[in-house]
């Protein structure tokens, strides 16, 4: 009875905080702890999977380090290894802090390196020619490395000079694009800035755990790509697209209108239009060529056959006209002679 009792309050109590208690086992990260113990000094390394902010302090007698991420490590060896140095360590703060008891006094020397965060406890009283001669060399600092800007036909292009092979990883976004160094190095910002054109702004550099992070911002509608040439690093951030139009008008052609002959009512006396055509085309042939038609027909008398023809030429008008002044003529004669 006691038995089941205590399965169904276990049950409950998984069904209503098993999110709580599994969330965070599942965000945690394995990380391996390894200790190494030197004449003068004691070192602890971090091996993360990745890059990871971190604090690290001596407060009395305790040694205390936190990172920004959940973790997951072995810490039983280790004050076994560093027997001289340190108590046996606890996790505290969801997985992100741990803390070790302390054997003495002592500095403490941190640098990171790659994924790597070191700690470096050496003793304090050392004679210090001894502890120069003992002590691991100093991190190297940052090297500077120059990037050049060029404006180029539909693209403007970004050149890091670097001075070894680097390894680096490109983020894209419409409003960003961010490249990450797997070497720290100084970067001009001012003057990177300055040369810069319109449309990509806020140059950043930061580095952090080992790389170098730079990002840029552009305008959404820039395409970007990055490519290795040699030791140098290339991005290419290309000129914003035009929009394409929107209801463009269609230009439909206007409909042309079917033009009627004119009809001409029989026994009309006007011409068409071919003889008027015609009579123009001889009218600017020149006056002599006129003259010489009309005393042609004048004196040559038409078949009836002809007489289409004759009117095509000349004009039904113009041979009515000259054979009523002809009769005019004849008449005025006779009537002057009686």
């Amino acid at each position: 009875m006691k038995l089941t009792l205590i399965f169904r309050v276990v049950a409950y109590a998984a069904a209503i905080y098993g999110t709580t208690l599994i969330a965070p086992l599942l965000a945690q990260e394995k990380v391996a702890v390894q200790g190494w113990a030197r004449e003068s000094f004691g070192r602890i390394v971090f091996d993360w999977p990745r890059p990871v902010k971190y604090q690290a302090v001596i407060n009395g007698s305790k040694l205390i380090v936190s990172f920004e991420r959940q973790f997951n490590s072995d810490l039983k060896q280790l004050p076994i290894t560093l027997k001289d140095y340190l108590v046996e360590g606890t996790v505290s703060g969801q997985g992100r802090v741990v803390t070790f008891g302390l054997k003495g006094n002592f500095q403490l020397r941190t640098y990171p390196r790659g994924n790597s965060i070191i700690l470096d406890l050496r003793r304090l009283g050392v004679n210090e020619i001894e502890a120069k001669r003992l002590a691991l060399p100093k991190a190297e600092a940052p090297t500077s490395i120059n990037v050049r800007v060029g404006s180029n036909k539909g693209f403007t292009r970004l050149v890091f000079d670097w001075k070894r092979r680097i390894n680096y990883r490109v983020r894209s976004s419409p409003t960003k694009v961010s490249l990450s160094f797997d070497q720290e190095a100084n970067l001009d910002l001012p003057k990177l800035k300055k040369r810069l054109p319109s449309g990509i702004t806020n140059p950043v550099a930061l580095n952090l755990a080992g790389r170098l992070e730079f990002s840029v911002e552009k305008t959404p509608n820039r395409a970007s790509r990055s490519f290795r040439a040699g030791n140098r690093i290339v991005l290419d951030i290309y000129d914003p697209k035009p929009p394409a139009e929107k209801n463009a008008k269609r230009i439909i052609p206007s409909k042309i209108s079917r033009v009627e002959p004119r009809k001409i009512a029989k026994g009309s006396n006007v011409p068409s239009e071919t003889t008027n055509t015609e009579s123009v085309n001889i009218s600017r042939g020149g006056t002599q060529k006129k003259s010489e038609n009309s005393r042609g027909l004048a004196l040559s008398k038409p078949k009836p056959g002809d007489r289409k023809s004759i009117k095509k030429v000349v004009g039904l008008e113009s041979l009515a006209g000259a054979k009523k002044q002809r009769e005019h003529t004849a008449n005025k004669s006779k009537i002057i002679q009686n």
